[in-house]
């Protein structure tokens, strides 16, 4: 509005770009990163950006620009935009760019269950990182910094290759950055993916501290789209840990609302299945199957393919609680989720996945192959780090020899 005042010309088109290009990470941490109002700052950045003849803030533009279809798991243009992010990079050899290249890249890659690809990416973004030299670049892009972004995406592809101690590592180097950055979003955002690589080795313990932190952090600055994100891991973790029926009604009240809405939504196949988790905690399991149902087709609709094993496997679980009756049917999606886990390499996935799916081989007497099974998952694993879910793994194995 202020802009308006401005005779219409270059000079006024700089200084709304400038405004825009700030103002768009604070809508983000303010109201949320799909909301129609930060769509349309960055909208309108865009088509300032192309009359304007500063790299920069091009480049700016382009990026939230790039963050919006992120966000709203349109998979295909973000590719494109990440892609177009790092031809300007390397035309430009700024290394703040490359930084934000990569990070555009990390952050569409492991949606879609590239996870080599985003830990090379990330990898590639830590070396440039420089804490002095880019501590502000969460003012410009997306309110969070790209070091921490880096270690939160690596540490939760390390945790689904079944890769704890480098986990634990890189979680450990990303908290210790976000806290001393001191900015609540980024450690908010750490926390929230340290919480999820925690639940995936199935120390439900640890993921619920992470939660209680990842709210905290969003708290003090009323930071609504990452205390929300925090609520969810801290309540899916709560019903694991003592099936507490006032944190599985909470977790509800903030998934289920967005199950109703048919547009696209990042990470929300993954809050489906926490859900359907949740609901099979509980003994809810017509709930659960609805919510992994949903999941299922919400994976299929935006193309994100991170938890589409985890999802086939909760329904399989889900199925054979509800029903002897559904063994046929439930096999067939643990092999599905089986499948799909070693797609994308990600050996802690197929483990979860495997330990039903070796209990039913050894009703139907096929101790051989189920021993043979997850001997081999076991290897890709790092066993190095004793965590629950591979102690399990081992200790079934056991009793199967």
């Amino acid at each position: 509005e202020l802009t308006s005042q401005l005779e219409p010309g270059e000079k006024r088109n700089r200084i709304e770009l400038d405004l825009l290009v700030l103002l768009g990470p604070q809508q983000m941490l303010a109201t949320g990163f799909v909301t129609q109002e930060v769509a349309e700052t960055y909208q309108r950045a865009r088509e300032l950006s192309e009359l304007s003849n500063d790299q920069n803030l091009r480049f700016q533009a382009l990026w939230g620009f790039w963050h919006i279809k992120e966000f709203r798991a349109e998979w295909a243009p973000a590719l494109h935009l990440a892609d177009k992010l790092s031809e300007i990079a390397f035309s430009e050899q700024d290394d703040a760019m490359h930084l934000q290249a990569h990070h555009s890249q990390w952050s569409t890659r492991i949606f879609t269950g590239e996870l080599d690809a985003c830990i090379d990416h990330a990898a590639c973004g830590l070396e440039i990182y420089d804490v002095d030299r880019h501590r502000d670049q969460a003012q410009k892009f997306g309110g969070h910094d790209p070091g921490v972004c880096a270690y939160q995406m690596w540490t939760t592809c390390l945790a689904i290759k079944g890769q704890f101690g480098e986990s634990a590592r890189t979680t450990r180097e990303g908290m210790n950055l976000s806290r001393n950055l001191e900015q609540p979003a980024s450690l908010s955002s750490m926390s929230f993916f340290a919480g999820i690589s925690e639940g995936i080795a199935e120390n439900f313990e640890n993921a619920a501290q992470y939660g209680e932190t990842a709210v905290r952090a969003a708290e003090s600055q009323g930071l609504v789209p990452f205390q929300q994100m925090g609520l969810i891991l801290l309540n899916w973790a709560q019903v694991r840990l003592d099936s507490n029926m006032n944190a599985l009604e909470s977790l509800a009240q903030l998934i289920e609302p967005a199950m109703k809405k048919p547009r696209k939504r990042a990470i929300l196949p993954a809050y489906l299945c926490l859900l359907a988790d949740a609901y099979r905690t509980i003994g809810q399991f017509e709930k659960g199957i609805k919510a992994a149902e949903e999941g299922l087709k919400r994976k299929d609709f935006q193309g994100e393919y991170l938890w589409e094993s985890e999802l086939y496997r909760m329904l399989g679980i889900l199925k054979l609680a509800q029903s002897s009756g559904n063994t046929v049917e439930a096999r067939v999606l643990f092999e599905k989720s089986l499948a799909s886990a070693a797609q994308r390499g990600g050996a802690a996935f197929q483990l979860h996945a495997a330990l039903p799916l070796v209990d039913m081989m050894q009703k139907t007497g096929e101790q051989e192959r189920a021993k043979t099974l997850l001997a081999k998952i076991l290897e890709n694993t790092d066993g190095t780090v004793k965590v629950p879910l591979v102690t399990r793994a081992v200790q079934r194995l056991d009793c199967l020899k």
